[in-house]
């Protein structure tokens, strides 16, 4: 009997592993064949389906106990879904494509070189970067698709399916939004309970592809940074290093071939971050009963920003009213979105990148100070080596400056929790931009 289950298991865990392989080598030839454009047209196509079949099963606009809470009118469905989760994924697309892109510049600009300074051959080390990528979705992709699911369709079973389905409008622990918007509107039979539960079901699984590209994201990203760490395993593991390129112009010396991806990153963390604030506005709405709709909820404090009208009180930015309900959805997002934010600031560009620069500077100092021959290597005079490395600038982007990224993000995350404050902020930018129209359209006039 034992015999048996061995020789049956062995097989069983060949074709798992050929089942992963297979599946790894098809994610990576999609990652690197897509084109981002392509991502962002598939995506916003399904947001704005989920609009038109909202106005399809006349969910788009629903009146529950004399509020507004169709589900045109939630920000973290409509809006999110047609618009902000397609540009997050095309940055996040974008970005990855990047990483190639970066990693075959070195190369070219000969900054890998081996531990005898003999150049590295192209494709070495983007090579490895899809070692890790097939490292990722083997060991981490079932994780990040059990999480998304099960946080996607538990919420779904409990806010959703069980008070349509099974118990009645008695069961529903959360505000009464277009979710079970059946069981007070219209006829209240068995095929539109049935319709608001499968459009229920489609929103919570377009919700799951959200989170898993979150987390996918976020682990493709903290990978990238493994790889070209300072203290790489995989560089010593190949016995290569990096040295800036001392021919270059850029003071960045060669490291300004980051920058795209920084950009890229901060974008797909800015509309990940949108995502959330809009959730956490959303939220925060449903759970106000006083408020008959999300405009009246937010235009006192976007008025005061733009000091129109409101109360004055700036400085009062405590919650309306505070929340009855579990934050579902907006709680999610919030903490991914922030993990997204402390990912590119400090462990991407922060940590990573600047230490593999300096480390990389320090390495070809060390050996133009010793009598390495410089001249042969990379055709510059250790001499001149010194000098250019001495005017090295290590932060690898123009704008923004660290401070500057450092103050957004705390400013980010602080609205995030204190939402008001955006909403005073917004007014502000309002405003401004405003104030700037008028004097160009006057300017233009004179």
């Amino acid at each position: 009997m034992i015999a048996c289950v061995c020789v049956s298991a062995k097989p069983i865990a060949i074709i798992h592993r050929e089942l992963s392989m297979h599946i790894s080598d098809r994610i990576i030839r999609w990652i690197r064949e897509t084109l981002p454009m392509d991502v962002f047209l598939g995506s916003a196509l399904v947001g704005f389906s989920l609009i038109i079949t909202s106005y399809l099963l006349d969910l788009h606009s629903v009146e529950i106990d004399g509020r507004e809470v169709g589900y045109f009118s939630a920000i973290n469905w409509s809006v999110n879904y047609a618009i902000f989760f397609p540009f997050m994924l095309y940055f996040m697309m974008k970005s990855l494509h990047s990483v190639e892109t970066i990693l075959a510049a070195f190369s070219e600009k000969r900054m890998l070189w081996k531990k005898d300074y003999q150049a590295v051959e192209p494709g070495v080390l983007q090579e490895l970067w899809w070692e890790r990528v097939r490292h990722v979705v083997r060991r981490y992709l079932p994780i990040a698709i059990i999480f998304a699911g099960f946080v996607s369709y538990e919420e779904w079973f409990r806010t959703n399916f069980s008070p349509l389905i099974l118990y009645g409008a008695e069961y529903i622990e959360g505000p009464k939004d277009w979710g079970v918007a059946a069981l007070f509107t219209g006829d209240q039979g068995t095929w539109s309970l049935a319709l608001n539960t499968a459009f229920d079901f489609v929103c919570f699984s377009v919700q799951a592809v959200l989170i898993f590209c979150l987390a996918g994201y976020f682990l493709l990203m903290v990978e990238f940074a493994r790889l070209v760490s300072s203290d790489s395993k995989h560089f010593k593991r190949s016995g290569i290093f990096l040295i800036p390129d001392v021919k270059s112009d850029d003071k960045r010396r060669g490291f300004e071939e980051f920058e795209p991806l920084l950009t890229e990153l901060l974008f797909a963390s800015l509309f990940a971050y949108i995502l959330a604030y809009l959730s956490r506005l959303q939220t925060a709405y449903l759970s106000c009963l006083d408020e008959t709709s999300l405009w009246g909820f937010i235009k006192n404090d976007i008025l005061a920003g733009m000091n129109l009208k409101g109360d004055g009180q700036l400085f009062n930015l405590q919650p309306a009213c505070e929340s009855a309900f579990p934050m579902q959805l907006a709680g999610v997002l919030m903490l991914s979105s922030t993990l997204l934010l402390f990912l590119v600031l400090i462990f991407i560009v922060f940590h990573t990148i600047r230490e593999t620069a300096k480390r990389a500077r320090r390495v070809l100092q060390r050996h133009a100070a010793a009598g390495g021959d410089t001249d042969t290597a990379i055709g510059v005079p250790a001499k001149q080596v010194v000098e250019r490395l001495g005017e090295m600038q290590i932060w690898p982007m123009d704008y923004p400056r660290f401070n500057m990224l450092l103050i957004l993000s705390i400013f980010g995350i602080t609205a995030l929790f204190a939402y008001r404050i955006g909403l005073v902020v917004l007014g502000v930018v309002l405003a401004t931009v405003i104030v700037k129209l008028v004097s160009q359209i006057r300017k233009s006039g004179e």
